[in-house]
């Protein structure tokens, strides 16, 4: 299998976005994140996206890889390539709690002080505890 990985274009946000849908994520905002699409000898295979939050702190978030191309690392490298596009910044990530292992091993760590989180990620955080049938983590890299 033949795995890479480009940025979306503005004419990829309505099939992210059913992507998002098919798994209750909320949608895409192409103005405010930067998006990549993995693919797999030509297939759309995976998607991802960094939002940006303020100037020093983004979400790296949207991770969805269809059942199909699951166990193949395309998660692994949709995560390896937004995180290469970060230098000098904070990264919060919010995966589901059965998830931790893999993220852990992408360089993030559980936040140690949620009083150090900008409000809108401590937001989305509540949020999604409230909203998935599965617990999710507040976690953090520096790059």
């Amino acid at each position: 299998m033949i795995l890479t990985i480009r940025k979306a274009q503005p004419d990829d946000i309505a099939w992210v976005n059913a992507q998002y849908q098919q798994v209750h994520f909320q949608l895409s905002n192409y103005s405010n994140e930067l998006i990549v699409i993995a693919e797999a000898n030509g297939e759309k295979a995976g998607v991802g996206r960094l939002v940006t939050v303020d100037e020093n702190t983004l979400e790296l978030g949207g991770m969805y890889v269809p059942e199909s191309f699951r166990r193949f690392g395309v998660a692994r490298t949709i995560v390896t390539f937004l995180v290469a596009q970060v230098t000098g910044k904070t990264l919060f990530c919010l995966p589901f709690e059965h998830l931790q292992h893999f993220y852990e091993s992408c360089g993030f760590k559980p936040v140690a002080d949620p009083g150090r989180v900008p409000p809108k990620v401590l937001q989305k955080w509540e949020w999604c505890n409230q909203v998935y049938p599965h617990k999710t983590l507040l976690l953090t890299r520096q790059v």
